[in-house]
Parts: C-alpha cells; structure tokens; sequence
C-alpha cells in the first residue's frame, strides 16, 4: 500500500493515539495498513488485534484489504467488527447468565425484523408519534448508570415502554448490547481483565460517533494498562446524536488516556478543491483540509439552482449536468434530509423513466427474506459475471443468516459455491422459458428452497420459508398497484445492478459512500437545520445539522449542486447556503 506521510506517522506510531482525518483521507488504506502492522508485533503470541468499526460494509472493505495486502493468516490474528459484535462475542455471550433479566438466555433484536417495525409502529399509534420519527426508537438506549437516552421525538412514557418490554421478554437490542456489556464488566473485573489479555491493540473507526456507554466499555479495558488504542475520526462528521453519540468524545477522552493526539490525516482525495473550499467555509479545519486527489484540479464549479420544484431541478438541471459531463447515473446520488422527500421525488422520476434506486423504488419491502436475493439472481441471471456471483454469494450468506439466526460459513466453501451454480444454473434456464418476474419469482423461490435443503445448509421446514417470503413481495406489488403482467424478469434486475441507477439517499444515509456528482435538495431554513433546533435555540442540534450538510458536501468528486425550491411559499435557503456565499 501506498501511504502518504501523514498516514504513515500514524501506521509508524508505536504509542496509543487519536487520529483526526478529513473526508476522503485514506481512513481505511491507514487502518488496514495499521493492523497489520500490529499483527506483525503479536504473531507467536497468544493476543490478538480488535478493530471496531459501525457498519457491516466497513468490516468486509477492511477484511478484503487485509486479505489483499496482509500475510495469507493475518485475519487468524485480529477481530473485525462493529462494537455490538465485539461486545456480544467477547462479554455478553460468554456471561449473559450473571444478569438476572437474562439468565435464561436472550435473543437479539435487530431494528430490521418484522417484530421491531411491528413494536414501533404500535407504540407510534398508541403515543401519537410523527411516522418520521417511529426509527428513533433504534437510539433509544442505556447510559452507563441506568439513564434513559431518549432520541428528540420519542415521548419518554413511550422509550419507558420500549425498554420494559425488552426486559420483559429477554430481548436485546443493538444499543443494550453495549448497556449490558457495560454491566457486566463493571460488576464483574475478571471479565474486563480477560479481554484487556487478550487484545494488544483496539483499533475504533469512526471515533466521532462513539457514545458514552461504548466508551465506559474502552476506558474499563484500558484501566487494565494492558491495550493500548488507535482511535481515528472526524468530528466535523458526528452526525450520530439521535443514536447518543457524543462528538467532545473524541477530544475529552483521548486526553483522559493521555493518547498521542497530534498525528492528523487533511489529505482529501476524493473531492475537488472547488468542493474542499465550500466544505472549508462551512466548517474551518485546523490544519485545514486539502484537495490532493485526482480531482483536485477539477474546474467545474458549485452551483445553486432554485427552481419551481424540487422535481424540476433534478430533472432540468441535475440530470443534463451529469450527461453533459458523461457520468453515469450509477455515479450520481440526490441527497435530502429526509427520506419523505425523497419518496415523491423517486415516484416523479421513476414516472419520467429514470431508474433509480431509494425510498419507494421498489415495488416490495426489501426487508423480505428473499428479496435482496432474488434481485441479484435476477441480476446474474441478466448478465454473468464474477462480481455479481460474489454479490449473490454475499445475499445468500444474509438470508441464510436471517433463516437460521446464525452464520453458515458453508457458503463460501467448495460444497457452497456448488451449491449456488446449481441455483443459478437453474434459475437461468427458469429464465429462458419465463420473463414475467412474478412467475419466474415463484419457480426461483422454488427451486432455492430445494437445493438449499438438498445441500443441508438449512432444514426443509426453514425452507418452506422462501417461497413464503417470495409470496409477500408478490403481496408488496399487488398493493402497490404494480402491473405483474408486464413486470419482467429485467425489472427487478435492475436493484442489484446500482451502477444503471440514480441513488437517492438521505444526507444521513450518504455518510461512507462516494460519487462522481451529487445534488443536495431541499436545503431549506426549517430543514437544515431542522425547525425544531431553530425553535428552540439548541445550539448543539443546529451543530450537528451543520455537520450533516458538511457530510453531504464532501461526497462528490466533481461536481456539487444545491437546489431549493419554490413549491413552498416558506422556503427560504438554508443559512448554511449563505455561510458558504452561495446566496
């Protein structure tokens, strides 16, 4: 791996320290390039490296970096995973039982299952909660001493009712993993003791967005002087408080563990310096960040657009600037501060015959078992090549987790990969006699179901549960009023395949990613930042809508544009827009 010379200061530095690394920096060529450094220290020990991260994504980007760039046993050596896991593998699992409300066992409450929307949506009912707001219930969480956080529009009497249920019915969620972990722990130090043993190095990406409970976690195992910490962030890009993240995290606690805190990454080698300079007045950096990338010279410049409606700028402004640049629409994404908007905007255009990929694309829930599987069947199916299969392997290693509540590794084994030719090969030649997609749906389901049973990877009554799952999404389309007599084949090809697609995601939602050209709309006073905030003098949320902007901004290589609207006699721009003086 190529590494610059500041990256290089922070995979050389042999004492804990605190990174502060801009947008597009290189975070994970260095933290790649940092385990395996710490590998190289441990190997013929019995300790190990843990690296935390916060999304599934990261983890398999920096496992397949590792298997590129490290030894053939380097993962043998480290731990990759989001803090949920590294708790849940190392702490709660192992002494679940010394907790009363657990002892008989637990199960894992993840926020996408049919109970969690099911819970959630009879307490929004029942406590008259805005639907904008039923996803917070997934911030609402435990402090270190029993506090309740609760997510700004969640009553209190309702995350009451939340937590009491969970208790009630041993069930965890992802932020209790984290409260109970703590308890543990905190109660019992032989087990803080154990884990301080065996890990030489935590690594923590994303430092930013850590929350007081995961931090207790840290600031147990480093009182043991037997780990020492690679903490890196930026926290310019804390957009986590709905989820009880703290951004002055990452300046107290380093200081509390008295870490090196002078190493930073400003490099940015994503954005040009047009795009850098309007991130740089909306929020300075210091040392400030600096275009270093392939695009640094790029000459195309930020642009406001106000226009009628928010559909007439994507569409008469957004859509001919990227062709008229060549990007594809796989490489350009319309980013909103909520999904609400985004979901007329992706009816308008998927009715003006652009596809696209975002809220209300698809005609199903894409939280059916077999849908994200079926997509990139589909999608094989269309058109075969190595990429795709891995992305299938992928879907099918998800769904047979979903089934089963546990990883079947087998997938990615010789009988694995068998086992899905078989599945492809037949649902290609399902293909060849079939295009109405509801029909070859079925036949795929099917056929799925039987090779999945035949090979043992799941149960027969297990399997009787994709074609069920196919059955809803058929379900999905029918009250969605889509015409099934003339959905093809190709149709729901077409969501496996993002490079054919215009994204449409939240500014939220956007943070990791990259694209050649990005729009932000409605970047309205009242929106960003939030009406709320504004109403009520908060200070720290106008900040943390500031930083979400600064996300948005700092996604495109070349070309950035912002677009309001006048189908609201209230909308006025954002005063972010006027900071950076583009109105």
């Amino acid at each position: 791996m190529k590494l610059n010379k500041e990256q290089k200061a922070a995979v050389q530095c042999i004492e804990s320290s605190c990174i502060a690394a801009c947008p597009g920096s290189g975070k994970t060529r260095t933290i790649v390039a940092k385990i395996v450094r710490c590998i190289d220290d441990i190997k013929g020990t019995p300790r190990r490296v843990a690296c935390i991260t916060y999304t599934h994504a990261a983890v398999n980007e920096i496992e397949r970096r590792i298997r590129k760039f490290g030894d053939s046993d380097d993962l043998e050596y480290c731990e990759i995973g989001t803090i949920h896991s590294f708790c849940l593998n190392n702490i709660l699992r192992p002494f679940y039982y010394r907790l009363p409300e657990l002892s008989e066992g637990f199960e894992v409450f993840p926020v996408d299952s049919e109970e969690w929307r099911n819970l959630t949506r009879e307490l929004g009912r029942k406590h008259n909660i805005n639907r904008r707001y039923i996803d917070y219930f997934a911030g609402v969480q435990r402090e270190p001493d029993g506090q309740l956080f609760i997510p700004s529009g969640i009553p209190e009497v309702a995350a009451l009712e939340f937590v009491n249920h969970m208790d009630t019915n041993s069930l965890v969620t992802f932020a209790d993993i984290v409260y109970h972990s703590f308890r543990l722990i905190d109660t019992y130090p032989f087990i803080t003791r154990g884990v301080a043993s065996r890990f030489a190095w935590v690594l923590v990406d994303e430092f930013q967005d850590t929350s007081v409970g995961q931090v207790a976690i840290l600031r147990k195992i480093a009182e043991h002087k037997r780990t020492q910490f690679f903490l890196m962030g930026d926290p310019n890009q804390s957009i986590m408080g709905f989820a009880g993240a703290r951004p002055n995290l990452m300046t107290s606690f380093p200081v509390e563990l008295n870490v090196n805190t002078n190493l930073h990454l400003s490099g940015n080698y994503r954005c040009s310096k047009k795009i850098v300079d309007d991130a740089e007045g909306l929020i300075p950096t210091n040392p400030g960040m600096l275009a270093v990338g392939e695009w640094k010279d790029c000459d195309i410049e930020t642009e406001h657009v106000h226009t009628s409606s928010l559909i007439d700028g994507v569409f008469d402004h957004f859509l001919p600037a990227i062709d008229s640049l060549g990007i594809p629409l796989g490489e350009a994404a319309v980013l909103a501060p909520w999904w609400t908007t985004l979901y007329g905007l992706t009816r308008e255009l998927r009715e003006r015959g652009v596809p696209v990929r975002g809220p209300g694309a698809r005609p199903y829930r894409y939280s059916n078992l077999f849908a994200g599987l079926a997509e990139n069947l589909c999608a094989y199916v269309e058109q075969q090549n190595p990429d795709l299969f891995r992305a299938t392997q992928k879907m099918l290693f998800i769904m047979l987790l979903n089934i089963t509540g546990n990883p079947v590794w087998r997938v990615f084994s010789y009988e694995g990969r068998r086992c899905l030719c078989f599945i492809l090969s037949s649902v290609r030649k399902l293909r060849e006699i079939e295009e109405n997609a509801v029909k070859w749906l079925r036949s795929a389901a099917n056929v799925t179901a039987d090779f999945l049973v035949k090979d043992e990877l799941i149960t027969a009554s297990q399997g009787m549960m994709i074609p069920e799952s196919a059955e809803g999404m058929i379900a999905n389309m029918v009250r969605n009023n889509v015409e099934t007599n003339n959905l093809h084949v190709s149709d729901l090809a077409l969501y496996a395949r993002p490079k054919d697609c215009l994204r449409l995601i939240t500014m939220h939602g956007a943070k990791g990613l990259e694209f050649d050209a990005v729009a932000i709309v409605d970047l309205h006073e009242g929106r960003v930042p939030d009406f709320r905030a504004i109403r009520n003098g908060n200070e720290e949320a106008i900040n943390e809508d500031r930083r979400q902007l600064y996300v948005a901004m700092t996604r495109p290589r070349k070309l950035l544009m912002y677009i309001t609207d006048s189908s609201d006699y209230r909308n006025r721009p954002s005063r972010f827009l006027k900071e950076i003086g583009l109105v």
